[in-house]
């Protein structure tokens, strides 16, 4: 099949780190259908944290410009402008199916389609990688501020694209149980066009077995945001020093909320952890497979929302000991009680992480427990044969 992949932030899959799930899960998609025989074309605009991407030497890459602005202004200027390359690709490349992966390119392409006569039968679908309204709310203090109250008002307008945009894509793919029911409810989608579909891993993180840990350490690998749990996890590691030798360690990047950071760096301060919690910023996928396997237990406190974390599933895939949050989309991927806790309840964080950090072998708690719906060959081929289910429905 030809298939025209529309996406942001792409990169090589070698190409330097990526914290952000649904760049490095499109990327992986990417790179295992074509392993499966499959041409993919790529049109990318720059995430909202990149630069210009400028140009590829690879013909099936083509980059766009930024937006304009901030915000949705910037949201749907950027598809905008990725509108001549969607169009020039279907014109010239015999496309079988249109793969989006925000709901406002869905609208784009099925414009870019439509002027292009021969193109007029090109499935759309769309992956609804996160809902925007919940990681929203999960992410807003609940002080309010003039900021806030333009990003609630930015959300509102998002969402009239987003609800209008889903409109046009032929299948929604969602990427856990718990997002089917958030389409329906938050965006109106019909239960008939939606499909579930778990994100895929890098090869980097399918190492199942391992023969020793050789760190001495708790990780914890996301954003800077409110909703991944930091200001918890900090008051958890602070409970937990006494007893425990080693470190902390923070992987993360992406767009940084300077005022919850100021209150986190404030907070390892208070507590004395300064030689004792380290952020890291810089890390490659093979480098954080590594660290996953190493750390004594990875640590998912999220907060508020997640759908599905793809650090959870990295982290059993690579071998790691995993703790995280018993809600939302979460016990899709982690099923034994002994590695989920309760939303900010230090008591039930604090007696299972130490039962994790006291454990003697090196058998992952989670091994045997992850679903044969998240192997990779099956992710592919459910979306293979999604596009193919697609194109024949015309």
């Amino acid at each position: 099949m030809n298939i025209l992949t529309v996406m942001v932030g792409h990169r090589p899959p070698k190409n330097g780190p990526t914290i952000s799930g649904e760049i490095k899960n499109t990327c992986t998609l990417n790179t295992l259908l074509e392993r499966s025989g499959h041409n993919v074309h790529i049109v990318s605009g720059p995430s909202i944290w990149d630069k210009e991407q400028g140009f590829s030497a690879d013909p099936k890459v083509t980059y766009t410009p930024k937006g304009i602005g901030r915000g949705v202004l910037y949201y749907f200027t950027r598809a905008m402008r990725m509108y001549s390359a969607i169009k020039k690709i279907v014109c010239e490349r015999n496309i079988d199916v249109v793969h989006c992966h925000s709901p406002v390119q869905v609208l784009i392409s099925k414009i870019a389609i439509r002027i292009s006569l021969d193109a007029r039968d090109i499935p759309i679908v769309v992956t609804a990688h996160g809902s925007y309204l919940p990681e929203l709310r999960a992410d807003l203090n609940k002080k309010t501020t003039l900021y806030q109250f333009f990003r609630v008002i930015n959300s509102r307008i998002q969402r009239i694209i987003d609800v209008n945009s889903f409109r046009f894509a032929d299948k929604i793919i969602v990427t856990s149980e718990f997002q089917k029911r958030e389409m329906f409810v938050d965006y109106n989608v019909p239960n008939d066009k939606i499909v579930r579909i778990y994100n895929p891993s890098a090869q980097y993180f399918e190492r199942k077995t391992y023969e020793s840990r050789n760190g001495n350490y708790i990780l914890f690998v996301g954003r800077f945001a409110r909703k991944k749990g930091l200001e918890f996890l900090i008051s958890l590691f602070a409970e937990l020093s006494d007893t425990y030798e080693g470190t902390l360690r923070i992987v993360g990047g992406g767009m940084i909320d300077k005022g919850l950071m100021e209150k986190v760096k404030a907070d390892i301060k208070t507590f004395r952890l300064e030689n004792r919690v380290f952020f890291l910023k810089e890390i490659s996928e093979k480098a954080l497979a590594k660290m996953y396997r190493d750390c004594d237990v990875l640590l998912v406190p999220s907060e508020g929302y997640e759908s599905i974390p793809t650090v959870a599933i990295e982290g059993v895939k690579a071998g790691a000991h995993v703790l995280a949050t018993n809600n939302w989309g979460i016990p899709e991927v982690i099923h034994r009680s002994e590695n989920l806790a309760a939303e900010k309840d230090m008591s039930d964080w604090l007696v299972k992480l130490k039962a994790i950090i006291q454990r003697k072998d090196n058998d992952c708690v989670l091994r045997g427990g992850l679903s044969s719906e998240f192997n990779n060959e099956k992710i592919t081929k459910s979306y293979i044969d999604l596009f193919k289910d697609s194109r024949g429905s015309l």
